[in-house]
């Protein structure tokens, strides 16, 4: 291993005095979930360093920590008050629950804590067994404009007004863009997702927050059935022929979310946000509604942002969906770019 290939005090004191300014800019809008390294662009591939509130979450996905390491980071949690936890990704015996690496010293990080963003309160959990952190800190500025952007909508719109604001969280997760959106009384918001237990927790940072339950739907259902329905499209293949689906009635949102996971397949249709995204925004189009905005999401490196871009453009006008303005949302600067290359999340808010 040469001396850049692990984490020394010269790259860590770099990396916190190139995020001091975002750190404060963070502290000041209520925020105290980060990322304080990332390095695979801050030379140590393969480690990552996040404060999630009063947790130190380090990963590991290649190779275990040098001694070196785990002093520099020990030391450090000491230092802020932190509680330090260490994910061995390379391993999955180790990141086991009881592990003793998993437990890194502490004997009551494996609940559910939470940190703040803007003020709103999302749950973490320091020890998951695997699954990713419950809240996806490189999404902040999709977070930050989805707040923006209903206070927008919540300020022009009469008081009192009967309908309310509504948005759509695809592939919600743990609700947490679904929560950013829920500002007030006046924002209705419909979460989907096939996992329950992440529905479960979307509900509880829903509740975390006062956000009431009549304001805050969670649909466990896969995606292409529920958006098809909204889009007024048919179910159509296997899936309609082979299983029951949650029913929906054909409806549009003034903000959708749109956030899918690389890869995945089920009897309803195939997700694929290299080759295919037009399949998952053409029925995301139709839903919205006139003067609407959808957040769109891509955190493939093998789609280059100005391709993906285009493939947007063209979904819509290929579908007879006219676009106001397709405009990219820049990550916060803990979130840095390869060495060389872009960033492989893109953002993407398209208006119609």
């Amino acid at each position: 291993m040469t001396e850049a290939a692990y984490l020394n005090n010269d790259l860590w004191n770099r990396a916190l005095q190139r995020r001091e300014e975002l750190i404060d800019r963070l502290r000041a809008e209520q925020t105290d979930a980060y990322r304080l390294f990332s390095g695979s662009a801050e030379g140590r591939p393969g480690l990552t360093v996040d404060r999630y509130g009063e947790l130190l979450l380090v990963q590991n996905f290649f190779e275990p920590l040098r001694e070196e390491e785990r002093r520099l980071l020990e030391a450090f949690a000491g230092r802020e008050g932190l509680l330090l936890n260490i994910w061995p990704k390379f391993d999955k015996e180790l990141m086991k629950a009881g592990s003793l690496e998993a437990r890194q010293n502490l004997k009551d990080t494996a609940k559910l804590r939470t940190c703040l963003e803007q003020g709103q309160k999302f749950y973490v959990d320091a020890r998951s067994c695997g699954c990713d952190p419950y809240l996806y800190l490189d999404f902040r500025c999709g977070r930050r404009w989805l707040r923006a952007e209903t206070k927008r909508r919540l300020d022009e719109r009469q008081a009192g007004a009967s309908e309310p604001v509504r948005a759509l969280n695809c592939f919600a997760y743990t609700c947490t863009a679904g929560v950013a959106a829920s500002q007030s009384g006046a924002v209705k918001v419909f979460n989907v997702d096939f996992g329950g237990w992440c529905l479960d927790l979307g509900r509880k940072n829903a509740r975390l927050n006062s956000v009431r339950d009549k304001d805050f739907l969670c649909w466990q259902e896969d995606f292409f059935p529920v958006i098809r329905q909204l889009a007024g499209l048919d179910v159509k293949g296997r899936g309609a022929r082979r299983r029951k689906y949650l029913h929906v009635k054909a409806q549009q949102f003034d903000i959708i979310v749109l956030d899918p996971p690389t890869l995945a397949k089920s009897i309803f249709g195939k997700v694929d946000i290299v080759n295919d995204y037009q399949a998952l925004l053409k029925p995301c189009l139709l839903a919205l509604a006139p003067g609407g905005a959808l957040l769109a999401v891509n955190h493939s490196s093998e789609v280059s942002g100005q391709g993906w871009r285009e493939a947007l453009l063209r979904c819509a006008d290929k579908n007879k969906l006219a676009l106001t303005s397709c405009e990219f949302l820049s990550l916060d600067e803990d979130f840095p770019a390869f060495a060389g290359s872009e960033h492989p999340v893109k953002v993407a808010v398209l208006r119609r």
